[in-house]
């Protein structure tokens, strides 16, 4: 199979968790009724995200976005 890659060329990048993935974690770990409702599957999944953060220098909270609201809404559009 290494004919196929470079095992050394695996990962273009340092790894991380996508924003989309944050905001999910997130917006879980903050529902104090599936906290409550899970206890076990919360635990573990705020054991596993810190763990991730950890790993890979980031947070739960999303990076600051510094376009305007217009520029942002001209990128969706256009980008």
């Amino acid at each position: 199979m290494s004919e196929f890659f470079d095992p050394k060329d695996m990962q273009p990048g340092a790894p991380r968790v996508s924003d989309a993935g944050l905001s999910y974690y997130k917006s879980l770990l903050d529902d104090p009724t599936w906290v409550t409702e899970n206890p076990r599957r919360a635990s573990f999944l705020r054991s596993s995200v810190d763990r991730a953060l950890a790993l890979t220098g980031q947070s739960l909270e999303p990076p600051s976005d510094p376009r305007s609201i217009a520029q942002q809404q001209y990128d969706r559009v256009h980008a």
